[in-house]
């Protein structure tokens, strides 16, 4: 191989190493979102029902208002 081959082979191969690296650290990060949310899934659910209840109770106390 020539000089020019080998420094375009040199350039392609820390590519593909900052490549892997970078590939790596989205893993790592997509599993540590996936825990988190795996964490907090209840809690939409509990929040929905908790809002819902104050609505209502709104709406009744509204209703006992003299018009």
């Amino acid at each position: 191989m020539t000089d020019n081959s080998q420094q375009t082979l040199g350039a392609l191969t820390a590519q593909v190493a900052d490549l892997r690296r970078d590939v790596s650290l989205l893993h790592t990060l997509v599993r540590e979102q996936s825990a988190q949310l795996n964490r907090w899934r209840g809690a939409g659910a509990v929040l929905i029902l908790i809002g819902a209840g104050m609505g209502a109770i709104v709406t009744i106390l509204a209703g006992l208002l003299p018009k």
